[in-house]
Protein backbone atom coordinates (compact mmCIF):
# COMPACT_ATOMS: atom_id res chain seq x y z
CA UNK A 1 0.00 0.00 0.00
CA UNK A 2 0.91 3.66 -0.21
CA UNK A 3 3.50 5.66 1.81
CA UNK A 4 3.18 8.59 4.51
CA UNK A 5 3.95 12.19 3.51
CA UNK A 6 7.06 13.68 4.32
CA UNK A 7 7.59 14.69 8.13
CA UNK A 8 10.34 17.39 9.97
CA UNK A 9 13.62 16.05 10.76
CA UNK A 10 13.28 14.34 14.34
CA UNK A 11 13.72 15.58 17.57
CA UNK A 12 17.62 15.87 19.17
CA UNK A 13 17.88 13.33 21.81
CA UNK A 14 17.86 16.34 24.60
CA UNK A 15 14.35 17.93 23.09
CA UNK A 16 13.29 14.35 23.11
CA UNK A 17 13.93 13.47 26.51
CA UNK A 18 12.46 17.41 27.15
CA UNK A 19 9.24 16.47 25.68
CA UNK A 20 9.20 13.03 27.80
CA UNK A 21 9.82 14.74 30.83
CA UNK A 22 7.13 17.75 30.61
CA UNK A 23 4.52 14.90 29.68
CA UNK A 24 5.38 13.39 33.35
CA UNK A 25 4.63 17.10 34.58
CA UNK A 26 1.13 16.85 32.83
CA UNK A 27 0.35 13.89 34.49
CA UNK A 28 -2.91 13.56 36.93
CA UNK A 29 -1.43 11.81 40.42
CA UNK A 30 -4.85 10.65 41.01
CA UNK A 31 -5.06 8.64 37.40
CA UNK A 32 -1.74 8.40 36.83
CA UNK A 33 -2.95 9.74 33.19
CA UNK A 34 -2.24 12.70 31.23
CA UNK A 35 -4.61 15.49 32.35
CA UNK A 36 -8.17 15.84 31.11
CA UNK A 37 -10.18 19.02 31.84
CA UNK A 38 -7.65 20.06 34.29
CA UNK A 39 -8.81 22.09 37.07
CA UNK A 40 -6.63 24.10 39.76
CA UNK A 41 -7.56 23.59 43.37
CA UNK A 42 -6.92 26.50 46.39
CA UNK A 43 -3.75 25.14 46.99
CA UNK A 44 -2.23 25.52 43.34
CA UNK A 45 -2.10 21.79 42.75
CA UNK A 46 -4.10 20.06 39.49
CA UNK A 47 -6.07 17.47 38.81
CA UNK A 48 -8.55 15.93 36.40
CA UNK A 49 -11.73 17.70 36.94
CA UNK A 50 -13.44 13.88 37.16
CA UNK A 51 -10.99 12.67 39.16
CA UNK A 52 -10.48 15.56 42.03
CA UNK A 53 -14.58 15.13 42.16
CA UNK A 54 -14.68 11.52 42.63
CA UNK A 55 -11.92 11.42 45.43
CA UNK A 56 -13.53 14.06 47.00
CA UNK A 57 -17.13 12.23 46.61
CA UNK A 58 -17.01 10.67 50.10
CA UNK A 59 -18.26 12.87 53.22
CA UNK A 60 -14.79 14.02 54.56
CA UNK A 61 -15.32 15.22 58.28
CA UNK A 62 -11.37 17.19 58.37
CA UNK A 63 -12.44 19.35 54.66
CA UNK A 64 -11.42 17.60 51.34
CA UNK A 65 -7.57 17.87 51.14
CA UNK A 66 -5.19 18.09 48.51
CA UNK A 67 -4.38 14.24 47.71
CA UNK A 68 -0.25 16.08 47.44
CA UNK A 69 0.00 18.35 49.63
CA UNK A 70 -3.00 17.33 52.28
CA UNK A 71 -3.92 20.44 52.43
CA UNK A 72 -7.95 21.52 53.10
CA UNK A 73 -9.30 22.93 50.58
CA UNK A 74 -12.98 24.25 49.09
CA UNK A 75 -14.42 21.42 47.49
CA UNK A 76 -16.35 24.14 45.17
CA UNK A 77 -13.61 25.76 43.88
CA UNK A 78 -12.25 24.28 41.07
CA UNK A 79 -10.50 26.48 38.72
CA UNK A 80 -10.47 25.27 35.27
CA UNK A 81 -6.75 25.64 34.03
CA UNK A 82 -7.34 26.62 30.27
CA UNK A 83 -3.49 27.39 29.71
CA UNK A 84 -2.35 24.29 30.66
CA UNK A 85 -5.17 21.79 28.37
CA UNK A 86 -3.62 23.48 25.65
CA UNK A 87 -0.23 22.90 26.99
CA UNK A 88 -1.30 19.07 27.35
CA UNK A 89 -3.03 19.16 23.76
CA UNK A 90 0.74 20.53 22.41
CA UNK A 91 2.66 17.86 23.97
CA UNK A 92 0.21 15.07 23.58
CA UNK A 93 0.52 16.59 19.57
CA UNK A 94 4.21 16.71 19.59
CA UNK A 95 4.61 12.83 20.94
CA UNK A 96 2.12 11.36 19.01
CA UNK A 97 4.37 12.83 15.68
CA UNK A 98 7.58 11.89 16.98
CA UNK A 99 6.26 8.14 17.78
CA UNK A 100 4.74 8.36 14.10
CA UNK A 101 8.36 9.18 13.16
CA UNK A 102 9.59 6.02 14.76
CA UNK A 103 7.07 4.10 13.30
CA UNK A 104 5.56 5.39 10.05
CA UNK A 105 2.32 5.55 9.42
CA UNK A 106 0.77 3.46 6.84
CA UNK A 107 -1.72 1.04 5.59
CA UNK A 108 -2.11 -2.27 7.09
CA UNK A 109 -4.40 -5.26 6.48
CA UNK A 110 -7.17 -5.94 8.95
CA UNK A 111 -8.88 -8.43 7.23
CA UNK A 112 -7.13 -10.98 4.28
CA UNK A 113 -9.12 -12.71 2.18
CA UNK A 114 -7.62 -15.47 -0.03
CA UNK A 115 -10.60 -15.47 -3.18
CA UNK A 116 -11.73 -18.62 -1.87
CA UNK A 117 -14.49 -16.92 0.39
CA UNK A 118 -12.19 -17.26 3.54
CA UNK A 119 -11.15 -14.61 5.51
CA UNK A 120 -9.41 -13.92 8.52
CA UNK A 121 -8.29 -11.12 11.01
CA UNK A 122 -4.66 -10.13 11.06
CA UNK A 123 -4.66 -9.92 14.72
CA UNK A 124 -0.91 -8.18 14.95
CA UNK A 125 -3.17 -5.15 13.21
CA UNK A 126 -5.66 -5.21 15.99
CA UNK A 127 -3.03 -5.14 18.68
CA UNK A 128 -1.13 -2.80 16.91
CA UNK A 129 -4.25 -0.20 16.39
CA UNK A 130 -6.52 -0.82 18.98
CA UNK A 131 -4.71 -1.64 21.94
CA UNK A 132 -2.29 1.16 22.08
CA UNK A 133 -2.33 2.59 25.34
CA UNK A 134 -2.51 6.36 24.27
CA UNK A 135 -5.92 5.21 22.83
CA UNK A 136 -7.34 3.49 25.67
CA UNK A 137 -9.49 6.12 27.31
CA UNK A 138 -10.86 7.17 24.08
CA UNK A 139 -13.78 6.18 22.00
CA UNK A 140 -13.50 5.21 18.74
CA UNK A 141 -14.64 6.24 14.99
CA UNK A 142 -13.92 4.33 12.28
CA UNK A 143 -14.13 5.87 8.82
CA UNK A 144 -14.95 3.09 5.76
CA UNK A 145 -15.72 3.06 2.21
CA UNK A 146 -17.46 0.94 0.23
CA UNK A 147 -18.30 0.39 -3.60
CA UNK A 148 -17.40 -1.04 -6.62
CA UNK A 149 -13.81 -1.00 -7.46
CA UNK A 150 -11.93 0.81 -9.50
CA UNK A 151 -14.15 3.71 -8.56
CA UNK A 152 -12.53 6.26 -6.85
CA UNK A 153 -12.20 4.72 -3.20
CA UNK A 154 -8.56 4.75 -1.99
CA UNK A 155 -8.13 8.15 -3.60
CA UNK A 156 -11.16 9.55 -1.57
CA UNK A 157 -9.96 7.76 1.60
CA UNK A 158 -6.16 9.88 1.29
CA UNK A 159 -8.06 12.94 0.60
CA UNK A 160 -9.85 12.38 4.26
CA UNK A 161 -6.31 11.38 5.59
CA UNK A 162 -5.33 14.49 4.69
CA UNK A 163 -8.40 16.27 6.24
CA UNK A 164 -7.99 14.56 9.12
CA UNK A 165 -4.54 15.38 9.51
CA UNK A 166 -5.27 19.26 9.66
CA UNK A 167 -8.00 18.79 12.30
CA UNK A 168 -5.67 16.76 14.28
CA UNK A 169 -3.48 19.84 14.21
CA UNK A 170 -6.06 21.97 14.81
CA UNK A 171 -6.14 23.28 11.46
CA UNK A 172 -9.03 24.13 8.69
CA UNK A 173 -9.85 21.61 6.90
CA UNK A 174 -8.02 21.61 3.27
CA UNK A 175 -7.31 19.30 0.79
CA UNK A 176 -3.58 20.19 0.06
CA UNK A 177 -1.54 21.95 -2.31
CA UNK A 178 -2.39 21.90 -6.08
CA UNK A 179 0.82 20.21 -7.06
CA UNK A 180 0.83 17.90 -3.67
CA UNK A 181 0.51 14.52 -4.77
CA UNK A 182 -2.02 12.30 -2.84
CA UNK A 183 -0.17 9.56 -0.44
CA UNK A 184 -1.59 6.75 1.54
CA UNK A 185 -3.74 3.90 0.34
CA UNK A 186 -2.10 3.02 -2.43
CA UNK A 187 -4.28 3.92 -5.99
CA UNK A 188 -4.32 4.23 -9.39
CA UNK A 189 -6.62 4.39 -12.67
CA UNK A 190 -7.40 1.40 -14.53
CA UNK A 191 -8.94 -1.75 -14.27
CA UNK A 192 -7.26 -4.12 -11.95
CA UNK A 193 -8.27 -3.62 -8.25
CA UNK A 194 -5.43 -2.50 -5.95
CA UNK A 195 -7.21 -3.00 -2.08
CA UNK A 196 -7.62 -6.94 -1.48
CA UNK A 197 -9.32 -7.19 1.77
CA UNK A 198 -9.60 -4.93 4.19
CA UNK A 199 -6.92 -2.39 5.01
CA UNK A 200 -6.54 0.38 7.60
CA UNK A 201 -4.06 3.41 8.34
CA UNK A 202 -1.93 2.10 11.18
CA UNK A 203 -2.55 5.75 12.93
CA UNK A 204 -5.47 7.23 14.51
CA UNK A 205 -6.12 10.71 14.42
CA UNK A 206 -7.08 12.44 18.35
CA UNK A 207 -9.29 14.48 17.53
CA UNK A 208 -11.67 16.79 20.11
CA UNK A 209 -15.23 17.93 20.71
CA UNK A 210 -16.40 19.53 23.05
CA UNK A 211 -13.82 18.68 25.23
CA UNK A 212 -13.64 15.04 24.64
CA UNK A 213 -11.10 13.09 22.55
CA UNK A 214 -11.87 10.82 19.54
CA UNK A 215 -9.47 8.36 18.03
CA UNK A 216 -10.39 7.97 14.50
CA UNK A 217 -9.43 5.31 12.27
CA UNK A 218 -9.85 4.91 8.34
CA UNK A 219 -10.68 1.79 6.62
CA UNK A 220 -10.65 0.70 2.63
CA UNK A 221 -12.34 -2.12 1.49
CA UNK A 222 -12.01 -4.25 -1.71
CA UNK A 223 -14.71 -3.25 -4.18
CA UNK A 224 -18.19 -4.67 -3.15
CA UNK A 225 -19.49 -5.42 -6.89
CA UNK A 226 -16.69 -7.08 -8.49
CA UNK A 227 -17.66 -9.64 -10.54
CA UNK A 228 -14.93 -10.93 -12.23
CA UNK A 229 -13.51 -12.21 -8.34
CA UNK A 230 -15.81 -14.03 -5.31
CA UNK A 231 -18.73 -12.28 -5.09
CA UNK A 232 -19.14 -14.05 -1.35
CA UNK A 233 -16.02 -12.37 -0.07
CA UNK A 234 -17.20 -9.30 -1.68
CA UNK A 235 -20.26 -9.36 -0.08
CA UNK A 236 -18.71 -10.54 3.06
CA UNK A 237 -16.08 -7.76 3.13
CA UNK A 238 -19.03 -5.02 2.74
CA UNK A 239 -21.50 -6.63 4.95
CA UNK A 240 -18.42 -6.61 7.96
CA UNK A 241 -17.37 -3.06 7.00
CA UNK A 242 -20.79 -1.92 7.70
CA UNK A 243 -20.86 -3.67 10.79
CA UNK A 244 -17.28 -2.43 12.00
CA UNK A 245 -17.70 1.52 10.62
CA UNK A 246 -19.04 4.19 12.68
CA UNK A 247 -19.26 6.04 9.86
CA UNK A 248 -19.59 4.43 6.23
CA UNK A 249 -19.58 6.07 2.46
CA UNK A 250 -21.44 4.23 -0.19
CA UNK A 251 -19.02 5.02 -2.77
CA UNK A 252 -21.16 4.85 -6.68
CA UNK A 253 -21.20 6.66 -10.05
CA UNK A 254 -22.99 8.66 -11.75
CA UNK A 255 -26.38 7.41 -9.59
CA UNK A 256 -27.93 4.49 -7.77
CA UNK A 257 -28.15 2.08 -10.03
CA UNK A 258 -30.83 -1.34 -9.76
CA UNK A 259 -27.33 -3.49 -9.27
CA UNK A 260 -26.36 -1.49 -6.27
CA UNK A 261 -29.43 -1.39 -4.78
CA UNK A 262 -29.68 -4.75 -4.42
CA UNK A 263 -26.16 -5.00 -3.29
CA UNK A 264 -26.98 -3.10 -0.55
CA UNK A 265 -29.68 -4.98 0.24
CA UNK A 266 -27.76 -7.63 0.49
CA UNK A 267 -25.24 -6.23 2.74
CA UNK A 268 -28.03 -4.68 4.83
CA UNK A 269 -29.04 -8.33 5.40
CA UNK A 270 -26.06 -9.73 6.10
CA UNK A 271 -24.50 -7.04 8.90
CA UNK A 272 -28.03 -7.23 9.91
CA UNK A 273 -28.21 -10.93 11.00
CA UNK A 274 -24.27 -10.46 12.22
CA UNK A 275 -25.35 -7.65 14.48
CA UNK A 276 -28.28 -9.45 15.98
CA UNK A 277 -26.01 -12.26 16.79
CA UNK A 278 -23.24 -10.39 18.79
CA UNK A 279 -25.48 -7.40 19.60
CA UNK A 280 -24.46 -4.76 17.70
CA UNK A 281 -25.98 -1.81 15.90
CA UNK A 282 -25.34 -3.03 12.47
CA UNK A 283 -25.28 0.61 10.82
CA UNK A 284 -24.66 4.04 12.88
CA UNK A 285 -24.17 6.29 9.80
CA UNK A 286 -24.43 6.25 6.19
CA UNK A 287 -23.44 8.74 3.76
CA UNK A 288 -24.59 7.80 0.03
CA UNK A 289 -21.59 9.60 -2.48
CA UNK A 290 -22.48 9.85 -5.82
CA UNK A 291 -19.34 10.61 -8.02
CA UNK A 292 -19.18 11.79 -11.22
CA UNK A 293 -22.11 13.66 -10.63
CA UNK A 294 -23.38 14.95 -13.99
CA UNK A 295 -25.04 18.33 -12.96
CA UNK A 296 -22.20 20.65 -11.59
CA UNK A 297 -24.40 23.24 -10.90
CA UNK A 298 -27.14 20.91 -8.46
CA UNK A 299 -24.55 19.34 -6.47
CA UNK A 300 -23.69 19.23 -2.82
CA UNK A 301 -25.04 17.84 0.67
CA UNK A 302 -28.91 19.81 0.06
CA UNK A 303 -28.69 18.76 -3.40
CA UNK A 304 -27.75 15.03 -2.82
CA UNK A 305 -30.89 14.71 0.52
CA UNK A 306 -33.29 15.80 -2.32
CA UNK A 307 -32.26 13.07 -4.79
CA UNK A 308 -32.22 9.87 -1.68
CA UNK A 309 -35.70 11.52 -1.22
CA UNK A 310 -36.26 10.66 -4.87
CA UNK A 311 -34.36 7.19 -4.88
CA UNK A 312 -36.65 6.12 -1.90
CA UNK A 313 -40.06 7.03 -3.48
CA UNK A 314 -38.78 5.16 -6.32
CA UNK A 315 -38.26 2.03 -4.33
CA UNK A 316 -41.48 2.58 -2.10
CA UNK A 317 -43.89 2.54 -5.94
CA UNK A 318 -41.20 -0.28 -6.75
CA UNK A 319 -42.19 -2.51 -3.76
CA UNK A 320 -38.39 -3.92 -3.72
CA UNK A 321 -35.49 -3.37 -1.31
CA UNK A 322 -37.51 -2.66 1.58
CA UNK A 323 -34.25 -3.29 3.78
CA UNK A 324 -32.70 -0.12 1.30
CA UNK A 325 -35.70 1.96 1.73
CA UNK A 326 -36.43 1.68 5.17
CA UNK A 327 -32.63 3.06 5.71
CA UNK A 328 -32.86 5.95 3.32
CA UNK A 329 -35.33 7.16 5.83
CA UNK A 330 -33.67 6.89 8.77
CA UNK A 331 -32.31 10.19 9.84
CA UNK A 332 -28.74 8.65 9.96
CA UNK A 333 -28.23 8.66 6.33
CA UNK A 334 -26.73 11.72 4.45
CA UNK A 335 -25.46 11.96 0.67
CA UNK A 336 -23.55 14.23 -0.99
CA UNK A 337 -22.84 14.44 -5.33
CA UNK A 338 -19.47 15.22 -6.40
CA UNK A 339 -19.13 16.15 -9.66
CA UNK A 340 -16.20 15.38 -11.98
CA UNK A 341 -12.93 15.39 -11.24
CA UNK A 342 -11.60 15.98 -14.16
CA UNK A 343 -9.86 13.54 -16.97
CA UNK A 344 -6.38 15.29 -15.74
CA UNK A 345 -6.89 13.89 -12.36
CA UNK A 346 -7.92 10.44 -13.53
CA UNK A 347 -5.06 9.95 -15.60
CA UNK A 348 -2.78 10.57 -12.56
CA UNK A 349 -1.45 8.16 -9.80
CA UNK A 350 -0.23 11.28 -7.96
CA UNK A 351 -3.68 12.40 -7.69
CA UNK A 352 -2.71 15.76 -7.88
CA UNK A 353 -5.32 18.73 -7.79
CA UNK A 354 -3.94 21.01 -10.55
CA UNK A 355 -5.68 20.69 -13.73
CA UNK A 356 -8.46 19.79 -12.46
CA UNK A 357 -12.13 21.66 -12.93
CA UNK A 358 -13.09 20.85 -9.64
CA UNK A 359 -13.37 17.67 -6.99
Amino acid sequence: MGSGSSKPAAMTHEGSAHFYKLQEDITCSICLQELRDPVSITCGHTFCRPCITSYWAPLQLLGHRCPECRKVCPREQLIPAYRLQHLVSTVQLAVREERSRQTPARAVQLVHADGQSKMWLDEATVDLCFLDSEISDCPLCLICVIGEKRRGKSSLLNYILRALHGLEKGQPVSLGGDDEPLEGFEWQSGTDSVTKGIWMWNRPFILERNGEKMAVFVLDTEGSLDIESDRETSIKLSALSMLLSSYLIFNVNANLKTTELDYLEMYLHVSELTGESFSLQYLQHLNILVRDWQDPDNCGREAAKSYIEHEAEKLRKSSKNHRVLETLRCPSVSGFLLPHPGKTFLRSSQGRLSGNASL
